[in-house]
């Protein structure tokens, strides 16, 4: 099997492995946000060249809040703060399928409903701007910890931001 056939074969393989998956998830995307629908969607192309700009570009500048789930003020404020920057076309997905799958929508819909895309797939989502510069991620994990014989746990959302101009925005 020559170069060619072996991309034209990993390229059939993801197109297969999203179209088994991606139902699961897009009704219930299309249920908090229903521009999903005509969202446009990358090709494997540009998410492969997406990838590779994510993984050299220089992300020295990264800010990080957590909260409880039980009290996620801190990550509501911080996305309040990104609004104008979320409020635009940028590039989303969820855990499960960005390896696979990106739209192309205004992402302003995530300020009001991290919780329930967190739900879609029970882990994190992420948001990166049309130059792959700037971008955040929501992730809800379930952290443990033990105190006196007795184990506890508590669900803490972790927000990350990168990219200067996002960055830029919260220190300000």
């Amino acid at each position: 099997m020559n170069e060619s056939e072996k991309k034209r074969l990993a390229l059939l393989k993801k197109a297969n492995r999203l179209g088994m998956i991606l139902p699961k998830y897009l009704n219930r995307l299309m249920d908090v946000e229903p521009k999903f629908e005509t969202a446009k969607i990358l090709d494997s192309n540009k998410i492969e060249e997406m990838v590779i700009n994510l993984n050299g570009n220089n992300k020295e500048i990264i800010i990080t809040k957590r909260a409880s789930k039980r009290n996620p003020t801190v990550i509501q404020e911080t996305l309040k703060m990104l609004s104008q920057e979320l409020d635009s076309d940028n590039y989303f997905s969820i855990n499960k399928l960005q390896e696979l799958w990106f739209a192309e929508l205004n992402t302003f819909f995530v300020v009001a409903n991290y919780e329930k895309i967190i739900e879609i797939d029970g882990d994190l989502f992420i948001v990166h701007d049309k130059e792959v510069k700037n971008g955040l991620w929501v992730d809800l994990n379930e952290e443990y910890w033990t105190t006196e014989n007795t184990t506890n746990y508590e669900f803490v959302y972790e927000l990350k931001i990168w990219g200067s101009e996002w960055t830029n925005k919260l220190l300000k």
